[in-house]
This record gives structure tokens, C-alpha cells and sequence, in this order.
């Protein structure tokens, strides 16, 4: 180890007593310590300046708890008993603050495989625009499978493991990042009254776990909790209003813990091609 370092010495040493511009008179090895010594300042300065640059592109310096509008109107195109489209287009935003915002849509299929499974593919678009950091678009192709646990009249229960491949770009600097990302995902409802089916009780639980981490979002999901109250008017029109619990991470490595009241409205058209 010494010796390696003595040879990087010497050719220092080297190069400042046949380059540099400077005097015979002055000690060339005094000048290559200086210089050494000025290299690691620049290093230095440079690593500070750039992680105060990614202190600043994060608006969240701290933990916090946000309060969250999340609204959804679907369009469900019911092909035959087994085949389905979903159009979901989206909009979430934080109340007060309001530094953070997501417009989004989603086409996917959906296939009864059995009773038992369905299978179920898309893509999602997603447009994040922010105060203090750069906006942000994602394309994320996903695929699915849905484990029927319970499926009555008045309850049903389904287990879905879901993988998405993440393609993110920032708008500003033009740079791309690309994630796998798994999700597993409880979910279902619950018909109040036995009388009027048309009231329902719905419920999630969701669980986020990145396989390739590398987009530099404001949030890094983690879990998600909800539950609503939801009806149907008509063969045509179903609506519902969830309240979720969403834990997420932030900062510049992750290290606030962001406490998410998500309230969300959701609206659904059904158009029934079978009929």
C-alpha cells in the first residue's frame, strides 16, 4: 500500500517539475502537496454542493402528515361474462400546500380465467407537476393476478399480486429512470343490508415493494389501508367514497416518514355490451 502510494507520488511529482509554470527555484513537491490538498477541497465542495442540490429538489424536510383528494371516474365496458375494459382517469392533489399534484389514466383488460382467478393487464399514464421540483411523467405497463377467496351475494374477497415496470422521465432535465416494482393487494366489499343490495361496504389493503428502485419521486409508497361506503343507482352508474391511510417515504434518502389521509371519490359508468 505504501509503495503504490509512493509511486502515485512520484509521477505527481513528475508531472508539476516538467509542466507546470513555475519556477525552478520552487520546490515541485511542496506545489503537489498543495495541489493534492486543493484537489480533495474541490471534491469536497462539489459533493456539499450537490447534496444541498437534492436537499432543495425535495420539498419534504421533515416527517409529516398530509391530507390527500384523490377523485377517479371509471368507464367499465363489459365485453361478455368473462371479458372486461376499465378506463380509469384520475387526479390527486394535497390540500393547503399543494405542492405536490398527479393527473393520471389507465386502460386495462380483464379476464375470468375461472371462477376462482381472474388475469389482468394495462398501462397507466401518469403526469406529476410540483412546485419545487421538476415535473414528472410515467409509463407503466403492469400485469396481475386475482385470487378469489369469497365470492358470495353479499361478500366478496379477492387477492391480487400485481408486478409494474416503471419508465419515468423528468421534464426538466430530461434524465430517465426506470423501476419493478411488486404490489400485493387485499381487497373487497361488503352488501350492508340484506334488504337493499345496493349499498356496500368497500375495503383495501395494499402493501408497495420496489424490486429496482430508482425513481426520484416525492413519495415512495410503502402500505395503504382504506375503507368506504359505496351504492349503486342503477345498471349503469355505481359511486363511492373511501378513506384511505397511506404510509409512505421521503427526502432526499428516504428518511421522513410521510403519513398520507387519503379521501377519495370515486364515480363508475358500466356499459354492458351483452345486452
Amino acid at each position: 500500500m505504501e509503495e503504490n502510494q509512493s509511486l502515485t507520488d512520484q509521477n505527481f511529482y513528475r508531472i508539476f517539475y516538467n509542466f507546470a509554470p513555475l519556477k525552478r527555484d520552487i520546490n515541485p513537491f511542496i506545489v503537489m502537496i498543495i495541489f493534492k490538498k486543493l484537489l480533495l477541497s474541490i471534491c469536497f465542495v462539489l459533493f456539499a454542493a450537490t447534496l444541498s442540490y437534492s436537499q432543495e429538489k425535495s420539498p419534504v424536510n421533515k416527517d409529516v402528515v398530509n391530507q390527500q383528494l384523490w377523485m377517479d371516474f371509471y368507464i367499465k365496458v363489459q365485453k361478455n361474462d368473462r371479458f372486461n375494459y376499465l378506463f380509469d382517469f384520475g387526479y390527486e392533489t394535497i390540500f393547503l400546500d399543494n405542492y405536490w399534484n398527479k393527473i393520471y389514466h389507465e386502460t386495462s383488460v380483464n379476464y375470468q380465467l375461472s371462477n376462482r382467478f381472474d388475469l389482468k393487464g394495462g398501462v397507466a399514464f401518469y403526469y406529476h407537476f410540483n412546485q419545487d421540483i421538476d415535473n414528472r411523467f410515467e409509463l407503466r405497463p403492469w400485469q396481475a393476478i386475482v385470487y378469489k377467496v369469497v365470492k358470495r351475494e353479499r361478500i366478496n374477497i379477492g387477492i391480487q399480486t400485481k408486478i409494474e415496470q416503471r419508465l419515468s422521465w423528468l421534464m426538466d432535465n430530461k434524465t430517465y429512470n426506470y423501476d419493478f416494482r411488486l404490489r400485493m393487494k387485499v381487497a373487497g366489499s361488503v352488501k350492508c343490508f340484506k334488504n337493499d343490495l345496493d349499498w356496500y361496504v368497500p375495503f383495501v389493503a395494499e402493501y408497495f415493494y420496489p424490486i429496482k428502485d430508482n425513481i426520484p419521486e416525492v413519495f415512495h409508497n410503502v402500505a395503504k389501508i382504506g375503507v368506504g361506503i359505496g351504492k349503486k343507482f342503477n345498471d349503469r352508474w355505481n359511486g363511492s367514497f373511501m378513506a384511505n391511510w397511506q404510509y409512505s417515504r421521503s427526502g432526499p434518502q428516504d428518511q421522513y416518514k410521510v403519513s398520507d389521509f387519503a379521501y377519495q371519490f370515486q364515480v363508475t359508468r358500466l356499459i354492458d355490451k351483452r345486452k
